[in-house]
């Protein structure tokens, strides 16, 4: 695991294309929204974008007969925002996991589509050694100070 300079908390899973273990999965999402201090509708929104990407990679997932592949989401805390990465983690090899298939090209464009809406402020879909990788980055809005004069 890299450790950007500038990282405060990072914590990493590892889950099959199973709706029930993608829900499981934003317990990640909210414990580093919560450590944060992220307000309750911020890091709602962000467990709502994860979960989206999630659900497009299992889509993604699904579509490919005895996949072995995993689905991998790194929570990563930095100052003033979140970043979630949410990528395939590879699958025994020869067992029919998607690094043994080519993905369409246009994967990445069509994830960004799809998450164009989400609510996050800035989201990156990139190809990353042939593979797809979201990340979701949310800003931490902390709560202006009221000072009485």
């Amino acid at each position: 695991m890299s450790v950007h300079p500038e990282e405060i908390a990072r914590i990493e899973g590892k889950f099959h294309a199973d709706p029930r273990l993608i829900a499981g999965a934003m317990a990640i999402v909210t414990h580093v929204a919560r450590r944060a201090g992220f307000a309750e509708t911020a890091a709602a929104e962000l467990r709502i974008a994860a979960t989206e990407a999630c659900n497009a990679f299992a889509e993604v997932l699904g579509a490919r007969a005895n996949s072995s592949s995993e689905i991998q989401l790194a929570a990563s805390e930095f100052p003033g925002h979140i970043e979630v990465a949410v990528n395939f983690a590879p699958g025994e090899p020869g067992a029919g996991n998607p690094h043994d298939v080519p993905l369409k090209p246009d994967l990445a464009a069509r994830l960004r589509e799809e998450l164009a809406n989400a609510p996050v402020d800035a989201m990156n879909a990139a190809i990353e050694n042939g593979y797809p990788k979201i990340t979701l980055i949310k800003n931490c809005r902390a709560a202006k100070r009221r000072f009485d004069l």
